[in-house]
């Protein structure tokens, strides 16, 4: 069966690599700009486990290590997943026969942000009915 897969591990690896040379901060900063909502939602969602990993009554060092383990999945989920997305858009919007050239760079850095649309200058279209 077809997939509709976006995310490769070298999405994966450049987005850990990414975590561990800017660090969890910088990368929060950055996702709060550009991702305000879903970052509040994983931001929430981190403290209810620290909470709950604090009632199950660890160590807390064991939990604060928990919890980093945790915002480190999450961060590294969103920004792999982003810098997919990215490259599909790329791809997308490449001239032909530029695919795929620059397919092993950028697992190290931080990907480029697409350019900002232009405002539409045309009348939004009539609804019928």
């Amino acid at each position: 069966m077809p997939s509709d897969r976006i995310v490769t591990s070298k999405d994966v690896l450049g987005a850990l690599m990414q975590l561990r040379r800017r660090g969890h901060q910088a990368v929060l900063e950055e996702l709060e700009q550009l991702e305000p909502d879903l970052l509040e939602y994983a931001l929430e969602q981190l403290g209810s486990v620290h909470k709950l990993v604090l009632d199950g009554e660890l160590s807390p060092r064991l939990a604060r290590r928990l919890v980093r383990q945790t915002e480190e999945l999450a961060l590294a989920l969103i920004t792999s997943l982003r810098a997919a997305h990215l490259r599909l858009w790329q791809d997308e919007h490449a001239p032909d026969g530029a695919e795929g050239e620059d397919e092993n760079e950028g697992a190290t850095t931080d990907p480029p942000r697409p350019p900002p649309s232009p405002p539409s200058t045309e009348p939004p279209p009539e609804e019928d009915g």
